[in-house]
């Protein structure tokens, strides 16, 4: 399964656990087409990514797509929510702007 697969995976399964209408993104920006990333929040975002721990599962999926069924996933997920949606995800964005 590639990689763009296991992403519209996982935003589908937030969507539908939390709602067709919300936006993890502070500015709405996670929807694409609405507003572009800056190249700060992406590499802010992937900090989220990897500190949650997804990244280890993102591999463990590339073998067993059984993976996102399972409460580890769901729990490293929300993490990642929780990281994404924090005051600090602002401040790592201004850190990767200042280019730090």
């Amino acid at each position: 399964m590639n990689r763009f697969a296991i992403l519209t995976i996982a935003s589908v399964l937030f969507a539908t656990a939390s709602g067709a209408n919300a936006d993890p993104l502070p500015g709405g920006s996670a929807n694409v087409g609405h507003a572009a990333l800056t190249r700060a929040e992406v590499q802010a975002d992937l900090a989220a990514w990897k500190r949650a721990g997804m990244e280890r599962l993102q591999k463990r999926a590339e073998v067993d797509p059984g993976v996102y069924a399972t409460t580890d996933y769901r729990a490293h997920y929300a993490e990642y929510v929780r990281l994404r949606s924090g005051p600090d995800f602002a401040a790592e964005v201004a850190n990767q702007q200042a280019g730090n």
